[in-house]
């Protein structure tokens, strides 16, 4: 926490919560303030911890980790030196999930399966992020389209996907995505 509340103070991050000082004690109020804390904790397990390998199953992007992360099957890995995703990491990656969003989307127990269809978009929908992340924008639009397929009502995948095709200067088809999902979550 005082790490933190010392980062934000001098400036070097955003709050991004509520941050109150009571009696010498922190307390930090809102999602993104708590992950910028997750980041800060998983880095320093990370960099205390140098013989150990490490793999994320990202909840909340934490961007630090960005330029060592590389697809891991369901996941990603954590690697110690800035990673290069190369051709054949990605050809294995989009390999593995052509195959697993096969396999899902043909069985109709899966499709039943609203928190199973929303875990996997999210997974798949993590390693798209990856991909946009490092300017793999081929990559990211073909994971997001396999993250939406899983879960069309993700609002995540969709978000996620509109903003790929902005930062490619695909204005109408980012509208297209979005007005597609409110079609299926008008609330959202």
């Amino acid at each position: 926490f005082q790490q933190y509340f010392d980062m934000v103070r001098s400036g070097q991050l955003a709050a991004g919560a509520d941050i109150a000082v009571k009696d010498g004690r922190i307390s930090v109020q809102g999602v993104q303030g708590v992950m910028q804390i997750n980041g800060i904790l998983a880095r320093q397990i990370y960099d205390n911890n140098p013989d150990h390998e490490f793999y994320v199953e990202e909840s909340y992007v934490i961007p630090w980790m960005y330029e060592f992360l590389e697809p891991h099957g369901l996941i990603m890995k954590l690697c110690r030196q800035p990673s290069r995703l190369e051709p054949e990491l990605i050809a294995k990656d989009r390999a593995f999930w052509d195959w697993y969003c096969r396999r899902l989307l043909s069985d109709q127990k899966f499709l039943r399966d609203a928190v199973a269809r929303k875990t996997f978009s999210k997974l798949r929908g993590a390693i798209a992020g990856l991909y946009a992340a490092r300017g793999l924008y081929d990559e990211a639009e073909y994971a997001f389209h396999q993250a939406i397929a899983l879960y069309p009502l993700s609002p995540e995948a969709n978000f996620r996907m509109a903003d790929v095709f902005l930062a490619r200067g695909r204005t109408a088809e980012a509208r297209a995505i979005i007005t597609e999902f409110l079609k299926g979550d008008p609330q959202n």
